[in-house]
């Protein structure tokens, strides 16, 4: 089976969609039009989960796997109500828009910034010919 190419360069760009969607949903006064954009991003947040755990268990070395993965399984899952803590400290003092839209324009520099300055993610590819191997040419 014929996985997705360019995983580094898809994942990348479906966060930079995922900051766009969130402006959306911040300047949005119609419940059909923010409940569609609410499950567009619940949607590229699976997509996005999946391709990143991918990477990050071909990127890392054999004997760091597991250890890579704690790692970022305390990262997207232990940081979470901290994260949630700032969003609400957020949204009290300078009101839900603004904090989504402080979130989204966060979001799409980060991934602006990692596009542009980190070359090995953005070229990262699984080569399918080389069982285990990747590439990032």
């Amino acid at each position: 089976m014929k996985g997705i190419g360019r995983q580094g360069r898809v994942t990348l760009s479906c966060t930079l969609v995922y900051a766009n969607i969130l402006i959306i949903v911040a300047f949005s006064y119609s419940y059909a039009v923010t409940l569609v954009a609410l499950a567009l991003l619940g949607i590229l947040e699976v997509f996005l989960t999946v391709t990143r755990n991918t990477v990050m268990q071909i990127a890392a070395p054999v004997y760091m796997r597991g250890r890579v993965m704690a790692n970022m399984g305390t990262v997207t899952r232990g940081l979470g109500p901290l994260s949630e803590t700032q969003s609400g400290f957020l949204a009290s003092t300078i009101g839900p828009a603004a904090a989504v839209l402080t979130a989204a324009g966060f979001i799409g520099t980060g991934a602006l910034l990692i596009l542009v300055s980190n070359r090995d993610l953005r070229n990262f590819a699984l080569d399918e010919s080389k069982s285990g191997e990747h590439s990032t040419g």
